[in-house]
């Protein structure tokens, strides 16, 4: 079972989301910046009942 949803401000996409699997619980967020030419600045943190750590991720994306 999972649930997310997006919400768009200019050219930064926010996205959260929540899932269960097998009683284990996940929870993230996320945001995409437009950089333009198909560049996107992107970061997320996501803290799991799977893992014992948060993971956090940021970088860039580049679409050709």
């Amino acid at each position: 079972l999972a649930i997310s949803a997006d919400f768009t401000s200019g050219m930064t996409t926010f996205t959260g989301f929540v899932s269960d699997r097998d009683g284990d619980m996940s929870v993230g967020l996320g945001a995409a910046h437009d950089l333009g030419g198909g560049a996107e600045l992107v970061a997320g943190v996501v803290d799991s009942d799977d893992e014992d750590e948060v993971i956090w991720d940021f970088g860039i994306a580049m679409t050709f």
